[in-house]
């Protein structure tokens, strides 16, 4: 099913060489369309303080249900997918932030950041997220259940003494405004509603 002609005009309001803003009007009517006002999910806008690697905060949105994360779409613009250090940044920075969504770190450290990262643990066995360089998805998910389950795709550790592809551009594998992109984010979106169905009616 293609998305509403609102949500598509929306993007296409989005200018030539967009930065990260220019695309969260688009994200947002987009999530409120898989994720309605009139439901138990509500989509929570975030600017989160980056690590001390980074110079720049991250646009990010977090679908909760019952206040408990479920799902979470990182903002780059798209210029940054040309670059290897942008793409792993970008990598980096949604792996770390769905760790901390999971409940995965050691209990001093999550009081620590649940009071500057507004932290909540998953409620569903899966937390999924992507990664969004423009209009380009990287889709991650994460067991939750298991606390040494691995996010995938799996991480590519950086070498320390030679440039190597940490977070290679072919992991951005399809466009949230074509078919198959939208295909794959709907199916996330269905299995996420599944599983929180099934919580509601345990």
């Amino acid at each position: 099913m293609p998305w509403p002609d609102k949500v598509i005009r929306q993007f296409q309001t989005i200018p030539q060489n967009p930065v990260r803003s220019d695309f969260q009007g688009a994200y947002n009517k987009l999530l409120y369309t898989l994720f309605p006002y009139d439901t138990d999910f509500t989509v929570v806008p975030q600017y989160l303080q980056p690590s001390w690697k980074s110079t720049y905060y991250i646009i990010a949105f977090e679908i909760l249900y019952e206040n408990k994360p479920v799902f979470i779409l990182q903002l780059r613009k798209p210029a940054g997918l040309q670059f290897v250090s942008s793409r792993e940044e970008a990598d980096t920075q949604i792996r770390e932030r769905m760790g901390d969504l999971a409940g995965q770190l050691p209990t001093l450290l999550r009081s620590f950041l649940t009071t500057y990262w507004n932290l909540g643990e998953s409620l569903i066995s899966t937390l999924h997220g992507v990664s969004a360089m423009g209009t380009r998805l990287c889709f991650y998910h994460l067991d939750t259940t298991d606390v040494e389950a691995d996010i995938m795709p799996l991480n590519i550790p950086r070498h320390l003494g030679r440039v190597n592809d940490a977070a290679p551009m072919e992991r951005w594998d399809c466009d949230v405004l074509d078919v198959v992109g939208e295909a794959r984010l709907r199916a996330v979106v269905d299995s996420i509603k599944a599983a929180c169905a099934n919580i509601a009616h345990a």
